[in-house]
């Protein structure tokens, strides 16, 4: 475990800020509606989300990242979802820093947090709406597991076989 200086804080934080931009950029515009589902739609941000897990393990990631996408929710008129997201969120990502820079292990991880973002939106919607919306959202959410899973595997390997080093929790050339 790395100790968590002042200095290291602050590059985290800072790092948290910039990339949750980025991710809260990737939920708004980085979309495709999804066509006979009530206000769904296909988002690539996960992708980016766990490989910032690549980058810190740091615990103020994982919470942090779990509050963008609950204002990602409300940005994008999903309100509803927004508690579920953030639970959802916070054990993915919580899952995804044990992958110990290995690529193996950041797959299956991914695969594991991928799986739990699939079930958890489809027994939530089941709670919500019953059973036949949560099976017709079923297939967007799918693909958007696929597509985190695909994207996200690509990005993370060549951020792993990058001439990038670990220093202080964040990734220094």
């Amino acid at each position: 475990m790395i100790r968590h200086n002042k200095e290291n804080q602050i590059k985290i934080i800072a790092f948290c800020g910039i990339y949750g931009a980025f991710i809260l950029l990737c939920l708004a515009f980085l979309k495709i509606q999804a066509i006979g589902n009530e206000g769904g739609y296909l988002q690539f941000a996960d992708a980016f989300l766990f490989l910032g897990c690549l980058i810190t393990t740091s615990y103020i990631y994982v919470i942090s990242m779990s509050f963008v996408y609950v204002v990602g929710d409300l940005l994008n008129n999903a309100a509803i979802y927004a508690p579920i997201t953030f639970f959802i969120k916070l054990i993915s990502l919580f899952l995804m820093t044990f992958h110990q820079r290995k690529f193996f292990w950041y797959f299956i991880f991914l695969c594991i947090s991928q799986a739990l973002v699939l079930f958890g939106y489809f027994f939530y919607e089941i709670a919500l709406y019953g059973i036949s919306f949560a099976i017709s959202s079923l297939y967007w959410n799918f693909l958007q597991v696929i597509s985190a899973i695909s994207i996200g595997s690509l990005l993370g390997y060549l951020l792993l076989k990058s001439n990038l080093t670990l220093i202080d929790d964040i990734w220094i050339k």
